[in-house]
């Protein structure tokens, strides 16, 4: 008979719950319905800077959540504590000892303990995951052929591609943390202010026309906007189209059907003069007739 059969499953919970704390690669808490920590494993010291007895029964968003957050988790922790909505993979970031950010994605279960709710959090870290990702996008978008230039709510350019520096004979050290609208002509100040805030509202603004200048330098460009993330950071992602050619073509055909318009014109205006003359030779033909028949009478 194997030794396993007498061990009851009481025994192998309460031997896996502090191996779990003890060792889990993962952030565990346990928080009563008030939201004060009553469980922080080993893993969650190392990561906040905190140690357990310095925060069992604070407030869990009061002291780790930025201030900014802190209503948004709080909507999340009154939908978990009334059954509302179980959030899985729900990310934000904390504030460690520190005060330094790390952003993690939790995963919460509702739980009930002698008819007492509590909420177990295990949260992942995922900061450096993320920073991986944004240096890869990074490197992507580099690559990209068409200019891609990357701007903050405050309209400073935060990334340009290669592709941008290019067509413009550009340098990042010359243009980054620079106002982009240092480079629109101000005639599409306004229109630009328009797009970018249309893009805000999460609404794609495609094949927009403006002119872009620098170092005396103008060219006609057609501009995708979108509303994206850059190192964890919303901004408004500009995909930038080289134009020029077609604006030349355009304007030679605008030029061509101006002439086209003006040679028309005076066709028009030759006709009506012509008219005009056959008119008067008509009638002139009318009163030579006249006279001869009055002649012949005579």
């Amino acid at each position: 008979m194997s030794k396993t059969k007498n061990i009851s499953k009481q025994d192998i919970r309460q031997s896996i719950a502090p191996a779990l704390l003890k060792h889990s690669p993962n952030i565990i808490a346990l928080l009563d319905q008030d939201a004060q920590i009553c469980e922080f494993n080993k893993y969650a010291e190392d990561i906040t800077g905190y140690e357990k007895n310095e925060i069992i029964g604070k407030n869990w968003i009061e002291l780790f959540i930025p201030q900014k957050l802190q209503k948004n988790v709080l909507a999340v922790w009154k939908s978990v504590i009334g059954r509302k909505k179980i959030f899985q993979n729900y990310q934000n970031e904390i504030q460690t000892k520190k005060k330094t950010l790390r952003k993690i994605a939790w995963a919460n279960y509702l739980l009930t303990i002698k008819k007492e709710k509590f909420v177990l959090v295990i949260g992942h870290d995922i900061t450096d995951e993320k920073k991986e990702f944004c240096a890869n996008s990074n490197f992507l978008i580099d690559k990209i052929f068409e200019g891609i230039i990357i701007i903050d709510f405050s309209y400073k350019i935060v990334f340009v591609n290669k592709g941008f520096l290019t067509a413009f004979a550009a340098t990042r050290t010359e243009l980054l943390n620079t106002n982009i609208f240092d480079y629109i002509d101000p005639d599409f100040h306004e229109q630009t202010i328009r797009d970018l805030k249309k893009a805000k509202r999460g609404k794609r603004v495609d094949r927009s026309e403006t002119k872009i200048i620098y170092d005396d330098k103008e060219v006609w460009v057609e501009s995708s906007i979108d509303l994206s993330d850059f190192n964890q950071t919303k901004v408004f992602l500009i995909t930038v189209h080289d134009i020029a050619k077609r604006k030349i073509i355009e304007k030679e055909k605008n030029e061509k059907r101006a002439q086209l318009q003006e040679k028309i014109r005076e066709l028009e205006i030759f006709q009506k003069v012509a008219v005009k003359r056959e008119l008067k030779m008509i009638k002139l033909k009318e009163e030579i007739k006249k006279l001869k028949t009055k002649k012949n009478e005579n």
